[in-house]
């Protein structure tokens, strides 16, 4: 005999199993990330694709995401991402960017200056994973000054 509610729990352990797999992990990878957005917000948008051909001991992914009111009380967000060597400290060459701005004026608490920085800042991400992964990365090549004779 099932006690009540014993079928409703075992399809909710079912279906949050289910979840959990499409949920699946890439590999490991580095981010840097600047605005109030977190690695684990865009965690999920990288494939195994991407950290196999840009792996965590040499590159980084760049998340850079803010959210604010324009001056009519709008709220916007935008956000830039890109690859960038570990370690080097350089903006990418190659960006990604997303921006969104309400039409309707709204007040701007803490919590949804967060959420619209996460949303754009997930768009970002999600535009650079579907570009060729062999064009993420382009190196910024400083011409070098000719030699005067």
């Amino acid at each position: 005999m099932f006690l009540p509610g014993h079928r409703l729990a075992r399809s909710a352990l079912a279906g949050a199993f289910a979840l959990s797999l499409s949920w699946a992990q890439a590999g490991t990878f580095n981010t840097v990330t600047f605005g109030p957005i977190k690695a684990a917000d865009i965690r999920d948008l990288v494939p195994d694709a991407f950290t196999r051909r840009y792996p965590a001991e040499k590159w980084a992914v760049l998340v850079f995401a803010d959210a604010g009111m324009a001056s009519n009380g709008t709220p916007y967000c935008y956000a830039i991402a890109g690859l960038t060597p570990k370690g080097a400290d350089k903006f990418p060459v190659n960006r990604y960017t997303h921006f969104i701005q309400s039409p309707d004026a709204e007040v701007m608490t803490v919590a949804k200056k967060r959420a619209w920085a996460v949303a754009c800042a997930r768009h970002a991400v999600e535009n650079m994973m579907t570009d060729d992964l062999d064009t993420l990365y382009e190196a910024d090549e400083v011409a070098q000054p000719r030699k005067v004779r």
